[in-house]
């Protein structure tokens, strides 16, 4: 009951809303106007349990404090996977504003993300799927915003992920997070990332294109990293055209 009262209290004092009503029920975590509903302490069976729970309380403080619901209402997807993803891109613009300007309360939520890693399994993820668009879009947000390192569970999705689809995205992220404190400002960037993506999953997810255009966009990328086989290539195409020139002369 104690642990609970001081649960409250943290809420009302980072959110600074008072006027809220806790419901503490298993397996539930939610804000519903005024009601705020959380977890049993009976799900604490550890110290990451308890710090992952205070991350849990932190957030929902932060969304409290940061969030609001008719510009998330006015601007959001009807799609489910579109959906996700601006809640996704919301939840990491809240995170980031609570870790920036509430340096106390970082730790809970980065042991908050390293729970979520660990629940989604990202260490035995060997092969992309577009079902993980989500997550992907999430941890390269969040990487991007607050330039921290990201759990070491996340290296080999990101590594799968990052070449072709980090520089379709780098332009919107910058633009988010320079209005991260700009939530319409925010929100409406995320819809283009959205339809940007929406694009993107449309042209390399068919299941007859799928495996052809990512080798080749893997193949792309790795080229251009490459300064010596950058300027190889383009003194063939050079040479090339100075052959086709030639023989039309």
């Amino acid at each position: 009951d104690s642990f609970n009262k001081s649960i409250i209290s943290t809420i009302k004092s980072i959110s600074n809303k008072k006027d809220l009503d806790f419901y503490f029920k298993k397996d539930s975590i939610k804000i519903d106007g005024n009601k705020i509903y959380l977890p049993e302490i009976s799900t604490i069976k550890n110290q990451i349990d308890l710090k992952n729970f205070r991350g849990i309380a932190d957030f929902i403080a932060l969304k409290l404090k940061f969030h609001n619901v008719k510009i998330y209402n006015y601007f959001k997807p009807r799609e489910k996977l579109f959906l996700e993803l601006y809640d996704a891109l919301e939840e990491t613009r809240i995170v980031s504003l609570g870790s920036t300007y509430l340096k106390g309360i970082s730790s809970n939520l980065k042991t908050r993300l390293n729970v979520f890693c660990r629940t989604n399994q990202f260490e035995q993820i060997k092969k992309r799927d577009n079902s993980q668009i989500t997550q992907v879009i999430k941890l390269f947000s969040i990487d991007y915003f607050l330039q921290k390192d990201l759990p070491k569970s996340t290296i080999n999705l990101l590594s799968l992920w990052k070449p072709i689809i980090f520089p379709e995205i780098l332009e919107n992220l910058e633009y988010l997070k320079n209005n991260i404190n700009n939530q319409k400002h925010f929100a409406i960037e995320s819809i283009n990332l959205i339809k940007k993506l929406k694009k993107f999953i449309n042209k390399n997810f068919s299941d007859k294109n799928k495996e052809k255009t990512l080798k080749r966009s893997e193949e792309h990328t790795s080229e251009l990293q490459s300064r010596t086989n950058l300027v190889c290539r383009l003194l063939l195409e050079k040479k090339k055209q100075h052959k086709n020139n030639t023989t039309t002369q």
